[in-house]
């Protein structure tokens, strides 16, 4: 994805997924539409959706409000239930993703499991040599995050 030089902000905001849905006005990771960024459903999260921008969540946000449905009825409002907080000093047309990038922690814990995985199956010797450089893994972290 291409945001352009121009489009480039004076900030960005580095944070979690759970607080990137908050600052957007999105409902819980569990809902029908969870991502910060695209407005495809939980089953189709492999599927490129509809990039979210900070006017799509305005209008989202103000559908579901004229419409004075309860918080079950979310799902068509893509799960969009508060105004976004980041929309002061930004085009309407600003995508999501130029302001709030995806997290760090999230796009590196699934490739490095990965990779230590296919590691361990070929060279059967790889954990010892992780002790032998004083490389220590931390079981929570590697088990456990995602």
């Amino acid at each position: 994805m291409n945001c352009g030089i121009e489009k480039l902000h004076r900030y960005t905001i580095a944070t979690d997924l759970i607080l990137c849905n908050v600052l957007l006005g999105l409902m819980t990771h569990s809902s029908c539409h969870p991502c910060a960024w695209c407005e495809s459903d939980k089953d189709s999260l492999h599927k490129k959706g509809k990039q979210r921008t900070i006017c799509s969540l305005m209008n989202l946000f103000w559908d579901f409000f004229d419409s004075r449905k309860e918080e079950k009825d979310t799902k068509h409002f893509r799960d969009v239930i508060h105004p976004p907080i980041i929309c002061d000093d930004i085009e309407n047309d600003t995508p999501v993703i130029c302001l709030i990038p995806p997290p760090e922690l999230y796009l590196l814990i699934e490739p490095v499991n990965k990779l230590d995985s296919s590691l361990e199956n070929e060279w059967p010797g790889s954990e010892t040599w992780l002790k032998a450089c004083n490389i220590k893994k931390d079981e929570y972290l590697h088990d456990n995050l995602l």
